[in-house]
């Protein structure tokens, strides 16, 4: 006959309680770090809760890095499964009998433990590797912290020996215990698998279409004639003059779509930096300096596109570039938010100011959409790729896929 537990030392509810709520926090949080991982894998870095996208504070940075990613699937899937799976913990500890309630606060402890070194591990990567903070992610991290030390608060007030068999084995419970213990499973394999699928169908649709794509532009690349490259001297280029592939990219000074482009150009230029040559075609999609437009839908972009140009005058183009796509936010890319950031790029204001009333800054700008709308690029951004153009943007994946199916033929 075995000896009943001993009541717990004190009321247990409330840190199970605790634990449950930021259990509920942390898979909300989590699903929308999944949606963010899934959209900046197809490459759109225009959005994110708390940040979207703009100098230290940069979510999509980080889920672009591979430590966000483990066994090819997302880290937030992965954290899905956690929180489902401490939320049913923290249930057993609030309703199970006691000795299973002890042996569920202790795993709980465990795993919220291991949780916060990892965390530890990730966020020193975020500030030592990526040079970017997700704020989404640190939520998780003070989640993780909490829910920690509320399993530990929880251990210590039950007081009981943990019945682990029990807690894994035992279902002939009384009916509320059985119950519980049932229905926490059911929602845990459910909630779990059902993350699972959606997130690997996701993946893998869009890494079947990423394949299509980069089958049918290299398809094209070696049938059709391509355009003439000389056209395209004089526009602002970063990398080697003699790399073997070079990138036209046309482009809004205005369009997420397009920052969310150059910041994919950013890792593969940095993964290979002798053999990719950037230039930068303006395309601002705004009636008001684009005669092919019906539509004002960038009401700023004529003004940056100008305002690019003069800062090239002074040999910065490419640090008003990243300026505009990476170190302010969405929000403030307009001309006061830009102006008052142009110190920070070291760009003389006045002289940009002056530049922007010539002629020739206008002159520049028709000139490039004039080119933009002859290669019949119709949309930004648009890229043309050792002289094929690629219209509506590329997956990351392909734009990798190309650039190495590129290097690998002989030349």
């Amino acid at each position: 006959m075995s000896t009943p537990s001993p009541p717990p030392t004190s009321n247990p509810r409330t840190p199970a309680l605790v634990a449950l709520a930021l259990a509920a926090a942390g898979i909300v949080i989590s699903f929308v770090l999944l949606r963010e991982h899934l959209t900046v894998f197809e490459g759109d870095t225009s959005g994110g809760l708390f940040c979207g996208g703009a100098g230290k504070f940069d979510c999509n940075t980080v889920a672009a890095h591979a430590s966000s990613w483990f066994l090819r699937l997302p880290l937030s899937l992965w954290g899905v499964g956690f929180y489902v799976v401490i939320g049913v913990l923290s249930a057993c500890a609030l309703w199970l009998p006691i000795g299973e309630a002890a042996a569920a606060a202790g795993l709980g402890s465990v795993l919220t433990l291991a949780a916060v070194l990892i965390d530890g591990w990730l966020g020193w990567i975020m500030v030592t590797q990526i040079g970017a903070i997700c704020l989404n992610c640190v939520s998780t991290y003070v989640i993780n912290l909490i829910l920690a030390v509320a399993f530990w608060r929880l251990d210590r007030r039950l007081g009981a020996p943990r019945e682990w068999r029990a807690l894994l084995g035992r279902w002939r419970t009384p009916r509320p215990g059985r119950v519980i213990k049932l229905a926490s499973v059911v929602v845990a394999v459910a909630g779990i698998a059902t993350a699972y699928v959606v997130t690997a169908r996701a993946l893998d649709d869009m890494i079947e279409d990423s394949k299509q794509e980069a089958a049918d532009f290299l398809r094209r690349a070696a049938t059709e004639k391509p355009v003439d490259m000389t056209q395209f001297e004089g526009l602002p280029a970063e990398g080697p003059a003699r790399a073997p592939i070079t990138i036209v990219v046309a482009g809004d000074l205005e369009c997420s779509f397009c920052r969310a482009l150059a910041a994919r150009m950013d890792e593969v230029r940095a993964e290979h930096p002798n053999d990719l040559r950037i230039l930068f075609l303006n395309a601002p999609i705004s009636m008001r300096c684009n005669p092919y437009m019906k539509f004002d839908t960038h009401t700023h972009a004529c003004w940056l596109a100008r305002a690019g140009v003069c800062a090239a005058r002074q040999g910065k183009f490419w640090r008003f570039h990243d300026l505009v796509y990476r170190d302010i936010p969405p929000a403030r890319v307009d001309s006061i938010g830009v102006t008052e950031a142009l110190p920070r790029a070291g760009i003389d204001a006045t002289a940009l100011a002056q530049c922007m009333t010539s002629p020739e800054a206008d002159s520049v700008v028709a000139r490039d959409v004039r080119l933009w709308h002859t290669l019949k690029m119709e949309s930004v951004p648009s890229l043309i790729i050792n002289g094929h153009v690629k219209t509506g943007g590329i997956y990351p994946t392909t734009l990798r896929a190309v650039i190495h199916a590129l290097l690998a033929r002989p030349s």
